[in-house]
């Protein structure tokens, strides 16, 4: 005899959830390789939040990978993104780090989203040849 058993929608979206959150972990850890190889579109794929905080002046700011693949190319790796702190202008003290946004996060953190690029002409000076 089978026992069935219609589960609630608060039960189905909790373990929908868990089930991304473990994905997440396995994605990060050993299923797609080691840690340091994962790409941005894994990331963006498995909907982490990119954080990059600065270890010397302690600045810290979020970034959604979906948007990080768009403008930085979708195979570029999580762990070794172009920036510096825009604060103390320094690179080598940056910690970058992954994580799904969970549900006390919504309404409090401040993401860092694209608003449009802006191009800028470049001068130089030159002696009339």
């Amino acid at each position: 005899m089978a026992f069935e058993y219609e589960l609630n929608p608060f039960w189905k979206f909790l373990f929908s959830f868990c089930s991304v959150a473990m994905l997440s972990r396995e994605s990060a850890r050993g299923t797609m390789g080691r840690t340091n190889e994962l790409t941005l579109n894994q990331s963006s794929l498995i909907g982490h939040m990119v954080i990059v905080k600065c270890n010397l002046c302690h600045r810290q700011v979020h970034y959604l990978a979906a948007d990080l693949a768009e403008l930085l190319g979708p195979q570029r790796r999580v762990f070794s993104l172009p920036f510096r702190c825009e604060k103390c202008r320094k690179s080598d003290y940056l910690l970058i780090s992954v994580r799904i946004p969970d549900s006390r996060d919504f309404g409090k953190i401040i993401l860092r989203r694209p608003a449009g690029i802006k191009k800028v002409l470049l001068w130089k000076e030159e002696r009339l040849r």
